[in-house]
């Protein structure tokens, strides 16, 4: 089978439903199918080229930065996607479509259906559904017609997590189905030398990795972790993966709180560079206010990293609190700070923790294969 991948993102540019695009096409190529995907240019790459298997057109857009993209940028890439998608299908001889994102880019496979009577699949991916991303409310109301209009013409319409899922009915009547994401645990591995053999003082070695904006509420964990130096015995450095929006607000505000010694700022990192930190690290803070599925979550418990994680429905969804991560309150900082104290106290290298670790890393193994999500994705497109 031919199937074409439409992303405005494919790495390097973008995030988590960028690197999800490129291990669905690859997994798809494993089972012996063709992929091909349209996405936007980079800054030194447009035009036809080949991902291990997988032929990728990159379209001019206005996107100027790989880490992130705005609403004109978007809206550029699917003009233009609409300019050539059906000539690169016909060309390429596609069967089916997978459209990641209802918008931007939902409208590229609904055109593709009307010119080529091609069927295609929408992976709803986070602030594509009304409801998810406070600050998209009124796009979503503008476009609202055309969105409806992009689900009721898909075969499927499918979604990382049960609450996108449920989200996404409550605004709209489609039928949505659930896929979660996956993760390439033999990359994102722990390392086989024990990490955990300091003597004397023990550092806590903390790490963030996000796109630094209102969502991942940085500043909360930087407040919180002023208070831990100034209340507690708990020695730790946090290391911050990641750009964005909010980071020079962030960067002050760890001036304000004397926290310069303990924060390193790392910026966007590739794969193999973030593979090395999650190896290096102790515990991965996620204090996300709102998230789809978070492939940097699934990352880190597959690199046996302790995840402690805001307490909202998509992380209640990847973890069992206690089991294989830790859940701290959202909106409590008084509470989450008494358990981070708690767990950073008892510390993460004891017995307990390294049990959660080790759940973690097996949770991930026996049910977040990427070759499974492709083939339920599959499954989907052959009408079963």
């Amino acid at each position: 089978m031919n199937i074409l991948l439409i992303n405005y993102e494919y790495p390097p540019l973008g995030g988590g439903a960028g690197n999800a695009t490129r291990e669905i096409g690859r997994a798809m190529t494993r089972n012996g199918h063709n992929v091909t995907v349209i996405t936007s240019k980079t800054t030194d790459c447009c035009g036809t080229h080949w991902d291990n298997d997988i032929k990728i057109y990159r379209i001019r857009s206005l996107r100027r930065r790989n880490e992130q993209s705005n609403i004109l940028e978007m809206a550029t890439f699917v003009l233009m996607a609409l300019m050539s998608a059906k000539e690169i299908a016909r060309k390429e001889k596609i069967n089916a479509v997978v459209v990641f994102f209802t918008l931007p880019v939902g409208p590229v496979g609904l055109y593709l259906k009307r010119a080529l009577n091609l069927p295609y699949i929408v992976s709803l991916r986070g602030g594509d559904v009304p409801g998810l991303v406070p600050e998209l409310r009124l796009i979503h109301k503008l476009f609202q017609k055309l969105r409806r209009k992009v689900l009721e013409n898909a075969m499927c319409v499918i979604a990382n997590s049960q609450e996108l899922a449920d989200l996404s009915m409550r605004s709209d009547s489609t039928t949505v189905v659930v896929i979660k994401n996956g993760v390439d645990s033999d990359f994102y591995s722990p390392l086989t030398t024990n990490m955990c053999t300091a003597v004397g003082q023990i550092v806590v070695r903390l790490l963030v990795v996000a796109r630094i904006q209102k969502q991942k509420d940085l500043p909360r964990i930087l407040r919180i972790l002023s208070k831990l130096t100034k209340q507690t015995e708990v020695k730790f450095v946090l290391r911050v993966a990641g750009d964005g929006p909010d980071r020079i607000r962030s960067e002050r505000l760890v001036e304000q709180l004397g926290l310069q010694e303990q924060i390193e700022w790392l910026g966007w990192l590739n794969k193999e560079e973030l593979r090395s930190h999650y190896q290096q690290a102790d515990c991965l803070l996620n204090f996300s206010h709102y998230e789809g599925l978070p492939n940097v979550v699934l990352e880190a418990m597959s690199s046996e990293l302790l995840v402690l994680l805001s307490d909202i429905a998509p992380h209640r969804e990847l973890v069992d609190d206690g089991v294989s991560g830790l859940l701290l309150p959202v909106e409590d900082d008084e509470l989450a700070f008494n358990r981070l104290a708690q767990i950073l106290g008892n510390w993460v290298r004891s017995a307990g923790y390294l049990n959660i670790r080790r759940n973690a890393r097996k949770e991930m193994v026996d049910h977040y294969r990427w070759s499974d999500v492709a083939n339920k994705y599959l499954l989907r497109i052959s009408g079963n």
